[in-house]
């Protein structure tokens, strides 16, 4: 038995969502009752049927408020009754210059006239007001998932899942709005409603009334109680949130010529007949994206260049100045504040390569002469303008397999060269990756001085960013994927889009760089939101043509990472009242973990998120955080509904919700011990704990519900000052007679953690173990099944969907089609044959290949199967020690020592064996057989009686991974295995 400590945080528990039922009007006599949270989930709606005479006749909508700010992606909600009421009121509260945002789900009970409205009053205060033209209201257009990302399929149930996201803000004026276009009854109709609190709105109380009309009958009224504060968040933000802007799709997707897309063939439109349009547009989107808190810019917006006889370069810089200048130093907007990033332009740098220097590594005098002298340029025109500290040269290291960008491989060096210098941004990974499962990784040489990194949020070390910090250079946050940072994805749930600014102040970046906000589709083939997200699921804006504007279409996910940004805001007026240590501390009750902190046993092994899912927490610290800023500043008192009793109990809350320990089991080891005539089993279980406390854990771990005959190595272990934040892994060993050992069961026993403090937490495990029947004689592999004689020890059932989670409560799911396995041997073949149900079969014309593509360790792309073997059994945690099989439907397969991750997560190679495998393929179910010489495994296949086993399917239609071991996030790692006995 044997304690093992690791440096990382676990994952946090998700709490029940906190939902506020809302009882609305459905005429005379009915009520309709609605769950509503706050923000986005699924509505379960129930009737109740009695005399209400109370009730006004001229509600016709039942109108819910909070429909869109969770996702329906994790909580399923409940409903409870409560006093009718036939209005719905907003309880509000914000500080000025902060936009708030609420969510309506409407539902007609009959049929209207085209004169559906919404009536906006002013909000009247005591001595002044908020003019209508504040809130904006838009009607929400939803968009179907059809792909889910391998993060999504890794650490998302499938029953949380949600196809059809409300995502497209059309408003409601529109042409194309729904609104405009008469609301279908009996319809559920979503609105999101924005109010903007300008820079000089007085604290204070404000009141006002929000009506759905159709002509001169009230279908619906919410009443708006709002709370102004009296601090001001505080413009520009902290931390640069950098956003990239393509103008050439904003263009062709909105403006015409001649019946057709408005095509740009130069980046200088000022003498265009249409470049008051195209400004217009350009300035407009930029606004959208600066008024959300972002900071906007156009990597691909340049100067046209000239080459004279001199071989000299010569930039017209009069129009990029005319766009540049007004929105680095704030004219082009309503709160005149300049944006702090701006990007070197570097397109023109491709067009000063020769011809015959196509190749990423080469260079030529005259190339690097021109370049010299064009980035010498741009560094006098920055210096003009007064922007060149604003400007940033992003230069790219490589990463993994991919190639080196040819535009940007030399700019270091000569950027470096000219005078004034422009400040550089390498885009890769500063610290060296070997300890964390990146073999043979290549740590980047510096060229000279940089003045930053832009690193990838898997690989961004607070450790390695502190230091260089502390060496005076910027971390700039690349924004990537759970567990590592939030997401932006049209799969993530609204939470995971919230988080983001939270992360970038716990990882204390300087700048997070979000990606491309218009990454649309040639708007020939199709400009459709649909068609928008599914070329690019991370897109902030639609185009607006389809619903008759021309400008684009904000999306819910800016509104949510909006959300986040004000949240930071406030974060950021604590620190500087000097109340740091309260931000800290709730900042870091928020993200128990982000970058390298969420990797689990390797870089490419990562934790569940370390954020909550409850969208009510985020809620609940941001209130903390304004109570705190009350509480302790001259300029207020703290407002009526923040009592002392609310503040200690949301304090409470947030710290219960957020604070605890995590244990799991990660795999249990079976190993034949004794002689033939008293064989014993010894199982050797791995529980890893986590404390994400804030406070030091002690107790002790014993066995639970052990069976009669298991004999422990021991009954408890002491658990010893296990410090907040890190993690510790105990084994574990009980033995057994084998003769008390049922292979038609899985082995159940439990472990229970009691601290000090009297708190009991218990992880159920199951032990998975397999006997391989004894072939008598040898199988035929030709994809049928008539061969096979299985008995009820050698099948290999019950797969269970890879497991979202690493908590103790966490529970088996089962995969909506079944898959089953057989195994058998004889003197020279381990046999394997799979039956993998089939819902659909899509693939069944996929043309046949041997090569397969991870999403964060999913193998998504094909039906296949894969079987995993680790003949040694040690449970490392390196999927380097792994035996690899995969097998596709389509008939395709391959073999590899190791797993070929991207980028590589250990060695891996192939695997010279002469494997046999044959598919079959009928209406409802395929067929895998396999036939692995043991020869291959060299002398280990006889020294070795039981070895890690696993099966696992990628299921293509549902989009499902399942194994047999029922391993948890992560079915690479070999502590995961089964238990194969090869007798």
């Amino acid at each position: 038995m044997s304690i093992m400590t690791e440096n990382a945080a676990d994952a946090g528990r998700t709490k029940p969502l906190a939902v506020k039922p809302i009882l609305t009007n459905q005429g005379p006599g009915k009520l309709f009752l609605e769950t509503a949270t706050h923000p986005a989930g699924y509505l379960l709606a129930f009737i109740l049927s009695f005399s209400c005479g109370c009730l006004s006749q001229h509600n016709f909508a039942h109108v819910t408020t909070g429909w869109a700010t969770e996702s329906s992606n994790f909580h399923t909600l409940h409903t409870e009754a409560i006093t009718p009421t036939p209005h719905t009121a907003w309880k509000l509260s914000g500080a000025p210059g902060e936009t708030l945002g609420e969510s309506l789900l409407v539902r007609l009970d009959e049929s209207t006239t085209d004169a559906v409205s919404f009536n906006i009053a002013p909000l009247a205060g005591a001595s002044t007001s908020i003019d209508a033209a504040n809130i904006h209201i838009f009607c929400v257009e939803s968009v179907d998932i059809n792909r889910w990302p391998g993060w999504h399929v890794r650490s998302i149930s499938p029953s949380q899942r949600k196809s059809s996201v409300p995502d497209v803000l059309v408003p409601v004026d529109a042409p194309g709005s729904n609104l405009a276009n008469g609301l279908e009854p009996r319809v559920n109709h979503y609105f999101w409603v924005d109010i903007a609190l300008p820079r000089d709105t007085a604290p204070g109380d404000y009141f006002g009334e929000l009506k759905l009309v159709d002509g001169d009958r009230t279908l619906a009224t919410i009443t708006l109680d709002l709370t102004v504060w009296p601090f001001l968040l505080p413009s520009p933000n902290p931390i640069t949130f950098v956003v990239d802007v393509d103008h050439r799709a904003l263009i062709s997707h909105h403006l015409q010529r001649h019946g057709r897309p408005l095509q740009l063939y130069s980046d200088d439109w000022s003498g265009n007949a249409d470049s008051r349009d195209i400004d217009r547009l350009v300035q407009q989107t930029m606004v959208t994206l600066r008024d959300h808190g972002l900071n906007p810019v156009m990597p691909t917006f340049s100067p046209p260049l000239k080459i004279t006889s001199g071989n000299d370069v010569l930039p017209d810089w009069h129009h990029y100045r005319s766009l540049a200048a007004p929105a680095i130093k704030g004219n082009m907007f309503g709160d005149h504040g300049g944006l702090t990033r701006w990007p070197i332009p570097t397109k023109p740098l491709t067009s000063l390569r020769p011809g015959a220097y196509t190749d990423a590594t080469s260079t030529n005098p005259l190339h690097e002469t021109l370049a010299r002298h064009y980035l010498q340029q741009c560094a006098n025109e920055f210096g003009r303008m007064g922007a060149l500290s604003k400007s940033y040269l992003l230069v790219d290291h490589q990463l993994a397999t991919s190639p080196f960008k040819v535009e940007t491989l030399p700019y270091a060096n000569w950027s470096i060269a000219s005078k004034p210098a422009i400040p550089i941004i390498r885009h890769g990974v500063p610290q060296n990756l070997g300890p964390y499962g990146w073999v043979d990784y290549k740590s980047p040489s510096l060229i000279g001085e940089a003045e930053g990194w832009l690193i990838p949020g898997q690989f961004f070390d607070p450790a390695t960013t502190s230091d260089l910090k502390n060496k005076g250079q910027k971390t700039w946050l690349q924004l990537d994927r759970p567990p590592f940072t939030g997401s932006l994805d049209i799969a993530a749930p609204p939470s995971y889009a919230r988080v983001i600014g939270w992360q970038a102040l716990q990882l204390d970046a300087d700048t997070v760089f979000i990606g491309q906000a218009c990454h649309w589709p040639d708007v020939k083939r199709d400009h459709s939101p649909q068609a928008c997200v599914e070329f690019d699921s991370s897109n902030l804006l639609y185009p607006g043509s389809l619903f008759g504007v021309d400008y684009p279409l904000a999306s819910m996910r800016l509104k949510y990472l909006r959300q986040g940004i004000q949240d930071m805001a406030y974060d950021g007026l604590l620190r500087q009242h000097n109340l740091g240590h309260i931000a800290r501390t709730v900042s870091q009750a928020i993200v128990a973990r982000a970058g390298t902190q969420a990797y689990r046993t390797h870089f490419a092994d990562g934790r569940t998120v370390g954020w909550p899912t409850n969208w009510g927490d985020f809620d609940a610290a941001r209130d903390i955080l304004v109570e705190e800023l009350s509480r302790n500043t001259a300029t207020s008192q703290l407002p009526n509904h923040l009592t002392e009793l609310t503040r200690n109990v949301r304090w409470r809350k947030l710290m219960s919700d957020m604070r605890h320990l995590v244990v799991q089991c990660d795999g249990t080891r079976i190993r034949l011990l004794g002689d033939t005539l008293s064989p014993h089993l010894e199982f050797q279980s791995s529980i890893s704990i986590s404390n994400l406390s804030r406070t030091v854990t002690q107790g002790s771990l014993q066995y639970e519900a052990l069976p009669a005959s298991w004999i422990p190595e021991q009954t408890s272990f002491p658990l010893k000052s296990l410090r907040p934040s890190h993690s510790g892994r105990v084994q574990m060993s009980s033995i057994c007679p084998l003769s008390d050992t049922r292979f038609t069961d899985d082995q159940r026993f439990s472990f229970s953690l009691t601290t000090e403090d009297g708190q009991s937490l218990t992880t159920p495990v199951r032990a998975r173990l397999i006997a391989a029947a004894n072939a008598s004689q040898p199988i035929v592999i030709d994809g049928e099944l008539n061969d096979w004689v299985a008995d009820s020890a050698n099948v290999l059932r019950d797969f269970e969907l890879i497991s979202p989670t690493e908590s103790e409560n966490s529970y088996a799911e089962y995969p909506a089609s079944r898959t089953l396995a057989f195994i058998e041997r004889d003197e020279n073949f381990l046999y394997i044959a799979v039956r993998a149900d089939l819902v659909d079969d899509i693939d069944s014309r996929g043309a046949r290949r041997n090569r397969i593509e991870y999403d964060d360790m999913i193998p998504t792309g094909s039906e296949l199967i894969e079987i995993l073997i680790d003949p040694l059994n040690a449970g490392t945690r390196s999927p380097t020690d792994l035996f690899h099989i995969v097998v596709m439907k389509n008939g395709g397969d391959y073999a590899e020592i190791g797993v070929r991750f991207d980028p590589p997560c250990g060695r891996s190679s192939p695997w010279a064996v002469n494997i046999r495998t044959a598919t079959s393929t009928s209406t409802d179910h395929w067929i895998a057989e396999i036939a692995i010489p043991l020869a291959a495994f060299g002398p280990v296949a006889t020294s070795h009686t039981i070895w890690g086993f696993n099966i696992t399917r990628f299921d293509l239609a549902n989009q499902e991974f399942s194994t047999w071991s029922g391993a948890k996030l992560n079915a690479y790692d070999p502590l995961s295995l089964g238990n194969l006995l090869l007798p």
